[in-house]
């Protein structure tokens, strides 16, 4: 499963009915919607690889990150649409879920949505008693004008402890466009008192994930990258890809 920034996957324990526990798959975890235009409107597909029936909702929120990536979610009621918001899928199958916009065709700016893709319990026969396993998948919608750009900055990067007691790279970057941009479509390069280091695309994405970064916004991360005890400070540098490549 792909490490992405908002996407997220939990296992949740019910406490009733013997019911097997399922899997299930999802492709693609991000969509890119546009607010008016010819891309309105995509969609995900999921796969039923367990051997019992998977019964599915879908609940749409929309949310906003923090400096370190923290999810504030909100629900809604408008804005992205999915259909169907239920169904069963059974087993070795799949089921296609549209996703469109239906919101302000003339939005200022990005906006993300999470899609909680969640397993519906099954209620257990009358005497049963067990332990099933239910599961929940998150995919990320961002929703962007047509003519929107993106852009990062750096505004801030420092030698910093890790968890681990290790020093590593912490930067913080600022996207002044009014789409949302992608880390992992950017190389970092680093240097300080005689050392240097970089981080292409393809290691971000690896390594560190989607790296969203809202329009208007900062975005803090700490790299994957062991700074000498030498360096005192950083000078860094950002190279964001145009997109489609």
């Amino acid at each position: 499963m792909s490490r992405l920034v908002s996407i997220a996957f939990l296992a949740l324990t019910v406490f009733y009915g013997p019911a097997p526990a399922h899997a299930m798959s999802i492709e693609p975890m991000l969509l890119e919607i546009s607010s008016s235009g010819r891309t309105t409107q995509q969609s995900f597909k999921v796969v039923n690889d367990g051997p019992a029936p998977l019964p599915i909702e879908i609940q749409v929120s929309k949310f906003d990150l923090g400096l370190d990536g923290e999810q504030k979610l909100v629900k809604v009621a408008d804005g992205v649409m999915v259909y169907p918001v239920q169904a069963m899928i059974p087993p070795g199958a799949s089921q296609v879920f549209r996703v469109q916009w239906i919101g302000d065709p003339a939005i200022s700016k990005s906006e993300s949505y999470k899609l909680s893709v969640l397993q519906v319990p099954v209620k257990p026969s009358k005497g049963e008693s067990g332990i099933q396993i239910v599961m929940s998948f998150g995919v990320t919608v961002n929703v962007s004008p047509p003519q929107g750009t993106s852009d990062l900055v750096i505004t801030q990067a420092a030698p910093v402890t890790g968890k681990d007691g290790k020093r590593v790279a912490s930067v913080t970057l600022k996207n002044p466009g009014n789409k949302h941009a992608y880390l992992r479509n950017a190389t970092l390069s680093l240097t300080g008192n005689g050392w240097s280091a970089q981080l292409s695309a393809g290691e971000i994405a690896q390594k560190i994930g989607l790296g969203i970064v809202q329009p208007g916004k900062e975005r803090r991360f700490l790299l994957p990258i062991e700074v000498p005890g030498a360096v005192s400070a950083i000078q860094a540098s950002v190279k964001l890809q145009p997109e489609g490549r």
